[in-house]
């Protein structure tokens, strides 16, 4: 684990549910004061101060009970008084309704993957794992959400990679295997999540042991989470893809068929494309994804190894090919996340052949263990019948 030195680039982070803090809140409402003084909880004491924002401040916790560590999220008045539904605003109100559906929509995905669906990938979700914001709803009590504790930012350790000029491979290729294996249990609904703001910021971690490789990768953030489609919840299927009408996380990491208006595709293919930065910036950190011209750049052309082989220049081996860390299949398969063109006369698109995360975590898995002759053999199955661009682009009437 790469010493944090004095510019503090891995902190710990934790996680902050964060559900209608963009949206429905008037300006004049934001405030930075820290709440200094902490509130009689029946069940926690309270560790220290772990972060603060605009609209609420987090502490670490311990359950006095369990001894577990938590995050207590607190959201602000406009003094920087701890909030309760009767002293907010209407502003604030729809602030605290957001965060309440978004702690127990992640709860819900949790609870149902652990009991039969999937236990693996609900451990790259960060829980929720009490929301007091609607148990005390009719009260003037203050609210609260009890979140699980996070980890380490990516985004920092992506930084901390950079100014060394370091990779650890087995640790990207782990790391990806993991935000695939969360993605996968998004995706295996009737009626699919999409994650819909995926990037390093929203990404923390552990270590596997102290000063260890990092591991145990998590998502942090769903307030844009949403299902794949608008049927109604009674309907047990859905047939429908994602608008891109809704669509609205950081640009950069967005897939570019994002400014098509009406243009449907499947649910999985819009995280696939930023989850294909993510491990691209992994294994580059030096070539930053939010630093132009690079989401100009991806989004001509259609994306395919020699592509590829552009933005990862600064990590390749020029002279000696054979000496390179990424393999050429792992361009092959980012090909295939990243699968994209902008050519708007003809609305033609790669989504579609961007692959669902149950077919890239076999592959991330040899990959991450050093198989790279049986990854390769995989990746070249997921390309057969898309052309000599290894991607096949689908074409979509405007």
């Amino acid at each position: 684990m790469p010493s944090c030195g004095s510019f503090g680039l891995i902190v710990t982070r934790l996680v902050v549910i964060v559900a209608g803090l963009r949206e429905h809140v008037n300006l004049t409402e934001r405030v930075n004061v820290t709440i200094d003084k902490w509130p009689n909880l029946p069940n926690y004491t309270k560790i220290g101060l772990k972060g603060e924002g605009s609209f609420g401040v987090v502490y670490e916790a311990e359950n006095i009970f369990s001894g577990e560590r938590v995050a207590i999220k607190f959201f602000k008045t406009s003094k920087g008084s701890y909030l309760s539904w009767k002293g907010a605003s209407t502003g604030q109100r729809n602030m605290l309704s957001r965060a309440s559906r978004e702690c127990q929509r992640v709860k819900q995905i949790v609870e149902s993957a652990e009991g039969q669906r999937d236990s693996v990938g609900a451990s790259r979700l960060s829980n929720c794992i009490d929301d007091q914001v609607a148990a005390n709803k009719d009260t003037g009590n203050i609210v609260y959400l009890v979140l699980e504790l996070g980890g380490y930012s990516l985004a920092d350790y992506v930084n901390n990679q950079r100014m060394h000029h370091k990779v650890d491979y087995t640790a990207a290729r782990g790391l990806a295997l993991e935000l695939m294996e969360g993605l996968n249990l998004l995706s295996s609904f009737d009626q699919p999540y999409i994650n819909h703001d995926l990037k390093p910021d929203n990404l923390v971690y552990n270590e596997a042991s102290q000063g260890g490789p990092p591991r145990n990768l998590k998502m942090i953030d769903f307030g844009g989470m949403f299902r794949a489609c608008t049927t109604p919840s009674s309907t047990a299927t859905c047939t429908g893809g994602i608008d891109s009408k809704r669509w609205g996380n950081t640009e950069a990491w967005r897939p570019p068929e994002y400014n098509t208006r009406g243009f449907v595709q499947p649910p999985s293919s819009f995280d696939m494309f930023s989850a294909g930065l993510v491990y691209m910036q992994l294994l580059c950190p030096e070539h930053q994804v939010e630093i132009p011209p690079f989401p100009a750049q991806i989004k001509v052309g259609t994306m395919h190894r020699n592509n590829i082989a552009k933005f990862l220049a600064p990590c390749l081996e020029k002279k000696d090919p054979a000496k390179n860390r990424i393999a050429a299949s792992e361009m092959d398969l980012l090909a295939l996340m990243l699968s994209s063109s902008m050519n708007e006369q003809q609305a033609v698109y790669c989504a579609e052949n961007r692959p669902a995360p149950s077919a890239v975590i076999p592959v991330l898995q040899d990959f991450a263990s050093g198989r790279i002759s049986e990854a390769t053999e995989k990746v070249a199955a997921m390309h057969s019948g898309h052309g000599k661009t290894l991607v096949g682009c689908h074409k979509v009437e405007k």
